[in-house]
């Protein structure tokens, strides 16, 4: 696919944990080639990107993150920008794990889902957890994995709170994140883990 980086197999996955290594290594790592090979129904595929981000809790207290994400805030530490030339489109944030990586947030710039523009591919959300699969496995990771929905953040919040107005509201809510995890995640290959609670592949 003619994708290089400059570290290892070895090297990410007897490092996760060190900062330095992954502000190094993963910080604005261009993953395109990745997402390119699930854009092929799209037209003008090179003008989308996906790039890798990471932060620390002290970015998330100090810094604006409306620069990288469009007022979408990462709900973990790692995440992927998805791009339209200049205009952000949407953030998948992920967990990296012993042997493997967790995708705990999947979500669009709200007003893109209201009002999508005609670059927004139609399953966009699909495209990204497959390019993120892909990636994964490509690394010789041993497992992938997506959390539950009944397991983020908003799911169980009292109506009336943000998001959820009425009863409503927040049973649309988690109608609308079962969709975007659990029926996705199966869509793509993954099965239900009872052990680790969460739908998980295996490579």
């Amino acid at each position: 696919m003619g994708i290089v980086f400059s570290y290892t197999t070895a090297s990410l996955q007897n490092n996760l944990k060190g900062i330095k290594f992954v502000r190094k290594h993963l910080e604005g790592t261009d993953i395109s080639d990745f997402l390119k090979l699930n854009l092929q129904e799209c037209e003008n595929p090179n003008r989308y990107t996906l790039k890798l981000k990471f932060t620390s809790y002290l970015d998330k207290v100090i810094n604006d993150f409306s620069k990288y994400t469009n007022h979408i805030y990462p709900d973990s530490k790692y995440f992927a920008n998805f791009r339209y030339k200049c205009s952000h489109l949407a953030t998948i944030g992920y967990k990296l794990k012993k042997g493997g990586v967790k995708i705990v947030q999947i979500q669009s710039y709200k007003k893109l889902e209201d009002e999508p523009p005609e670059y927004l591919p139609k399953k966009w959300d699909k495209i990204l957890l497959l390019t993120m699969k892909d990636w994964t496995q490509h690394f010789g990771m041993e497992w992938f994995s997506v959390t539950r929905a009944e397991d983020i953040n908003w799911y169980n919040k009292p109506s009336g709170s943000i998001n959820a107005d009425s009863e409503e509201e927040k049973l649309k809510l988690q109608k609308r994140l079962k969709m975007r995890y659990d029926i996705l995640a199966k869509r793509c290959g993954l099965k239900y883990d009872e052990k680790n609670k969460d739908f998980r592949i295996h490579f």
